[in-house]
């Protein structure tokens, strides 16, 4: 984990920031064990959050979800600091390449802290309309 977990602190994050529609908690076998905040327009998709228990991780969750979103046909674009090196090495092996880095400022519960994030993404070759 690359900020440290404080229960009570992410509960506060979480209600703050969540949007119906837009935010996702992932569920397997019925139990709640990640959360996933996407974006989709008629470009591309953004993810803009994605996080799965320590303990859910390395059984196919985060790629089952990845391959669902490449379905879509559109490039995907997320951002991930740079410190995290083990998602950088996951989203390398999805097939994500870096467009930029860049140093950003988040405020939030926790107070305002600089990350250098980078900003990845794969791109698809078959582009497919968007249901809602």
């Amino acid at each position: 984990m690359t900020r440290g977990w404080n229960d009570e602190i992410e509960r506060e994050d979480l209600k703050q920031s969540f949007r119906p529609g837009k935010d996702y908690i992932i569920t397997y076998n019925g139990e709640s064990i990640g959360y996933l905040s996407i974006d989709f327009n008629q470009e591309f998709i953004y993810v803009r959050h994605i996080e799965i228990l320590p303990s859910y991780k390395r059984r196919g969750i985060g790629t089952s979800i990845f391959n669902q979103l490449k379905e879509k046909g559109l490039p995907i674009i997320l951002e991930v600091t740079k410190t995290n090196t083990p998602a950088i090495r996951f989203y390398e092996k999805l097939g994500f390449e870096v467009l930029e880095e860049k140093n950003i400022k988040k405020r939030g519960v926790r107070g305002e802290v600089e990350i250098k994030k980078l900003k990845k993404k794969i791109s698809q070759s078959n582009r497919v309309a968007l249901n809602n």
